[in-house]
């Protein structure tokens, strides 16, 4: 649906203004966020693009008709899930913030680890095998537990106590 309101939007048009731009922005990470199209009908999608079309291209509306912004409350509680607007929403935004490895500093190529889902780019900064001993009443899925790691570095860090690898590898980078 994303896809088909974005199309839409850049139909008939080169590029969008500042102020357009802005707004593309601001409706894409409130509708994905919120999984504003989840489960949505052909209907909705529809209504939602003459709705995008209006906020976006003519200034008009508010981002607020796109559902309200995720708290704090809502994130921290959010799971992720490869099949998760909110999800990918998510590794986006890390993506967006030009991430580099927690293990040696280097850039993680986000065009590689964002061109196709890959379980492997992502870990849990909280590892599974961590939080199943420590604290296995919690779920260690959720969405601020997830951070971009090249997965060749992931086995590095495997199913250690944050409280002990972050500490060592900021010492060892010199941080």
């Amino acid at each position: 649906a994303h896809l088909i309101v974005l199309a839409t939007l850049l139909a008939d048009r080169r590029s969008l203004s500042t102020h357009e731009l802005r707004r593309a922005r601001e409706w894409f990470w409130r509708t994905a966020f919120t999984e504003h199209f989840r489960g949505a009908s052909d209907s909705f999608v529809s209504r939602s693009l003459r709705l995008a079309k209006s906020y976006v291209l003519h200034g008009e509306g508010d981002v607020v008709d796109f559902g309200e912004a995720p708290s704090p409350t809502s994130l921290s509680r959010m799971v992720f899930r490869k099949n998760s607007a909110g999800s990918r929403a998510f590794a986006l935004a890390l993506g967006k913030r030009s991430p580099h490895n927690i293990t040696n500093a280097a850039a993680i190529d986000t065009y590689n680890a964002l061109s196709s889902y890959n379980k492997h780019q992502f870990h849990h900064v909280f590892p599974q095998g961590f939080m199943r001993r420590e604290h296995a009443d919690q779920d260690s899925s959720l969405l601020m537990n997830i951070c971009m790691l090249a997965a060749r570095e992931n086995v590095i860090v495997s199913d250690s106590n944050p409280n002990t690898y972050l500490p060592e590898l900021a010492s060892e980078l010199g941080g």
